[in-house]
């Protein structure tokens, strides 16, 4: 297993659309790790670490969102994965 973690930000309308549940409820499927939360100007921000194969299926999702959202872009950057001894937890903030 090839493990990383990648940081998306999704701009759109993604916020009052079930974008944070979705995410959450995919992240939690694939035992991902990490936070999913809205910020002030309208964007998502999702922070992600497990499986690569995981996260780029979290990441095409992420690109074009739930059932509603209209995604305008999502701007990614991949991380080394970093085990701080948290567990297997994600998170909606």
């Amino acid at each position: 297993m090839s493990s990383k973690c990648i940081f998306i930000k999704v701009s759109g309308q993604v916020q009052q659309v079930g974008f944070r549940q979705a995410v959450f409820k995919m992240a939690q499927q694939m035992n991902l790790e990490g936070w999913v939360k809205n910020k002030a100007n309208g964007d998502v921000d999702i922070f992600a670490c497990g499986d690569k194969n995981n996260l780029q299926e979290l990441l095409d999702f992420s690109c074009q969102g739930p059932e509603g959202a209209e995604v305008e872009s999502a701007e990614f950057k991949w991380y080394k994965y970093r085990d701080e001894g948290k567990g297997k937890v994600f998170e909606i903030r």
